[in-house]
């Protein structure tokens, strides 16, 4: 992000921050989602914290804000007054009851993600897999803990026989996307479309026991 917005700012452009998946992560102490113009996150039920769906927008830019209150509320400034058009993005006050206390929670589920990923990391040592990598000054929420494996359907069916879930994200590299076959694709992306093709996520919601992460070292250490 920061050479991101060195280059923003030399340009003069605007920064969206994808920020979905990363509730709380940050970069050199700065926390995502206050890098750029505006921070999106999904509060879809698989996140780090959920209101059960839709998300939020967040922004310095109060003009930016204004308007999204405008977008998300029928285009009104004023009940009844319709200043642009507009349309009904409102959260209902449940949804909001959940996300608050969701929120309260996020950094106790956020530190029991990172205290599972610090276990996998130290822990998982087969040289089958490919571990994911934390660099120095960023903090990671793993919303997933993935794996990179050189024969993945093998793992798969090692992970079922072991009752141990799992997930693939994502199996398609973008550009082999059927929307993206209407027009001409340039170039190769072969480390995108490798990587679509070795990822598998295990386990790492705040839920699980430490018998159950020990279940799930013991066997990955096994597998082969």
């Amino acid at each position: 992000m920061t050479e991101l917005m060195a280059i923003a700012d030399k340009y003069n452009l605007a920064v969206i921050e994808d920020c979905a998946q990363a509730h709380g992560a940050s970069v050199n102490g700065k926390k995502i989602g206050t890098f750029g113009h505006i921070g999106v996150f999904s509060f879809y039920p698989t996140k780090n914290m959920t209101c059960g769906e839709g998300g939020m927008l967040a922004t310095w830019d109060k003009e930016l804000a204004e308007r999204a209150r405008r977008l998300i509320n029928h285009g009104q400034t004023a009940k009844y007054q319709h200043d642009v058009l507009g349309y009904n993005y409102r959260m209902t006050n449940i949804h909001a009851a959940i996300g608050i206390e969701q929120l309260r929670k996020l950094t106790g589920f956020n530190e029991r993600r990172k205290a599972i990923a610090a276990r996998y990391s130290r822990e998982i040592t087969n040289p089958a897999f490919i571990k994911p990598v934390c660099l120095p000054g960023f903090e990671h929420v793993y919303h997933q803990y993935t794996l990179g494996v050189n024969n993945r359907s093998s793992f798969i069916k090692f992970l079922e026989t072991q009752g141990i879930g799992y997930g693939i994200h994502y199996p398609t590299a973008i550009p082999d996307q059927p929307l993206y076959q209407q027009g001409e694709i340039l170039g190769f992306f072969t480390n995108a479309r490798q990587a679509s093709e070795r990822v598998v996520s295990i386990p790492v919601h705040p839920g699980l026991t430490e018998q159950e992460v020990d279940y799930i070292v013991s066997s990955l250490q096994n597998y082969e």
